[in-house]
């Protein structure tokens, strides 16, 4: 029985292979297996939805001739859609057509792999949201107050209003505190509604793997079953045109759904680089939120409100002074504050403002920051050879393939002050320093304004550079 079955089979796919292209009969035919034929219902064993659809609709008429000729009728047929046999996953499908005109409606729940849960069969969401980041816990003032009273509607209705949402600002203002703060109030709101955040590099990552495992579909559909969406970083997306691709027809099946889509990044939409014009028309459908550098009164309320976190209670005058020396974003802040609670541990000493100052250390030059443009224009190769001069290393080094730590250091240190302090594009940059791509120079400046932020030490070294440069 089962010998004549694939012989009938095997007349049905030569009719169709005649009648196809080549490569249409490869991706959706020649994969195809017969599961059972009672006489009169067919199952076929086939690998994804798509499959299934393009059978039941571009191809149905040729299909079901196809089968006619070899069977002598048109059988009822219907599908088991099989993901990954390895780990099980397989889903029943439903009758399809008996006459020609009649295509299969899929009526079945779905089971696709789940690219954070290798293994399951069933799919789980972990929305990857922190509890530390609460709409309660964020600061607000003129700085954000766009953005939050837009993060409010949001939770209240998902996919609707401000749908999607664009937030930017420079690295460190509360872009992540503020879109966690959104999935966690729609899960308490909605609680019926699946959320994800994610970073735009494991978005990325993700992507690769299942590329490498033939699975796109499947991270396709996984993507496109969730809710509410927030995708940290959008700017890594530079240069990566799969990437890109694929998150744009999954931005279009969310939006297209009413489906909630929420995204940050370190620059406003007209700015970035590397981003495909079409991904860009997107984000300006978006509200479009900065995060601006917080002013004088809300970093005293954000230092208070940390502050009460460490089980700190600072003088007005200590509060006041970190406020006025500490201006670039909340993450210093925050280092600032550490320092203030080990000293006040682990040395048994009463903070005082000459003690704060001592570990604030000798007031900074200016920061290059987002929020602090430089207007002071010099030459690429003048940049080029005083970064050269305070690494103490010759000007062809930056030119040659090292991974040597000062010769790497100082090449993106001089992509970061070639993009802040001339009116070069990215590619000349990146040509006359390294002789790198675009999306290199993108992610040097990335690199030393994370570090910045971070990295007392390596911020005074910057800026002591910047004054070498401009001097």
């Amino acid at each position: 029985m089962q010998v004549q079955n694939n012989e009938l089979w095997s007349r049905c796919l030569d009719y169709v292979s005649e009648r196809v292209e080549p490569k249409a009969f490869k991706t959706l035919f020649a994969n195809i297996s017969v599961e059972s034929f009672d006489g009169a219902s067919l199952v076929l064993r086939v690998s994804s939805d798509f499959i299934c659809e393009q059978l039941d609709n571009k191809y149905s008429s040729v299909f079901a001739t196809a089968l006619k000729n070899s069977y002598g009728f048109v059988p009822a047929v219907s599908y088991n859609v099989v993901i990954d046999s390895n780990a099980g996953l397989e889903r029943q499908g439903t009758t399809a057509f008996n006459t020609v005109s009649a295509p299969k409606q899929v009526t079945t729940p779905v089971e696709i792999r789940n690219p954070f849960e290798k293994q399951h069969n069933k799919i789980t969401i972990d929305s990857n949201l922190s509890s530390e980041y609460t709409i309660d816990n964020f600061v607000l003032g003129d700085c954000n107050r766009l953005a939050y009273n837009a993060a409010l509607a949001i939770a209240d209705h998902p996919g609707t209003i401000f749908n999607p949402m664009f937030l930017w600002g420079a690295s460190g203002l509360g872009k992540t505190h503020l879109v966690n703060a959104i999935g966690l109030e729609v899960q308490k709101r909605h609680p019926e509604k699946s959320v994800l955040y994610l970073s735009a590099n494991l978005f990325m990552r993700q992507f690769v793997e299942a590329k490498m495992r033939d699975e796109v579909n499947d991270f396709i559909h996984f993507y496109q079953l969730i809710d509410v969406l927030i995708l940290d970083d959008v700017q890594d997306f530079a240069g990566k045109t799969g990437t890109q691709n694929t998150f744009f027809h999954i931005f279009n099946h969310l939006h297209q759904s009413g489906k909630q889509v929420i995204m940050t990044c370190d620059k406003d939409p007209n700015e970035l680089e590397g981003i495909e014009d079409r991904l860009i028309s997107r984000f300006k459908w978006s509200l479009v939120a900065k995060m601006d550098v917080p002013d004088f009164q809300t970093r005293k309320d954000i230092i208070v409100r940390k502050a009460k976190n460490y089980g700190m209670e600072l003088p007005q005058d200590i509060l006041e002074l970190i406020a006025k020396r500490v201006s670039s974003n909340v993450r210093e802040l925050e280092g600032i504050l550490t320092k203030l609670m080990a000293y006040s541990i682990y040395l048994k000493s009463e903070l005082n403002v000459a003690i704060v100052e001592q570990i604030l250390g000798p007031q900074p030059g200016s920061v290059v920051t987002e929020a602090q443009p430089i207007d002071t224009k010099i030459s690429l190769n003048t940049i080029r050879e005083r970064v050269c001069a305070y690494f103490n290393i010759n000007e062809s080094a930056l030119q040659c393939k090292t991974r040597q730590h000062d010769v790497v250091e100082a090449r993106q240190i001089a992509m970061y002050f070639a993009k802040k302090l001339t009116n070069d594009s990215l590619s000349v940059i990146g040509n006359a320093i390294g002789k790198k791509d675009h999306s290199t120079v993108l992610y040097s400046c990335r690199i030393v304004e994370n570090r910045m932020s971070t990295n007392s030490e390596y911020r005074s070294k910057v800026n002591e550079i910047h004054r070498y440069l401009i001097s």
